[in-house]
């Protein structure tokens, strides 16, 4: 369903030379996010680095929410250590991490 849409809107904007944003892609992984669909969600993540295309704070806090909906713990603290630090202090992502961690976000991530 959704995976197919967000596909073919891809090939779409491909096709009429419409190049995708990392607002694109939050855009097109906020439902699987919500619903904790982690491999939908960093799929969606990898084909934006494939495309050269730069995450921003959103796209990051996208996947560790899709990461802690979907109760992976150790994929978020590992994504988490990767982000550039102006984006860990980021308020979006230190919510998604609260979201995922809860108090103990504050003590393991500073």
């Amino acid at each position: 369903g959704n995976t197919r849409k967000s596909h073919a809107l891809l090939e779409d904007m491909q096709r009429c030379r419409v190049q995708p944003t990392a607002r694109t892609f939050v855009a097109l992984g906020s439902s699987s996010e919500r619903l904790g669909d982690w491999q939908r969600t960093l799929n969606l993540f990898n084909t934006m680095l494939a495309l050269r295309i730069s995450p921003e704070q959103r796209a990051y806090a996208m996947l560790l929410s899709a990461y802690g909906n979907g109760k992976q713990h150790q994929a978020a603290r590992e994504l988490f250590l990767t982000i550039p630090l102006k984006y860990q202090k980021d308020g979006l992502v230190r919510e998604a991490m609260w979201r995922c961690f809860g108090k103990a976000a504050v003590e393991v991530f500073q």
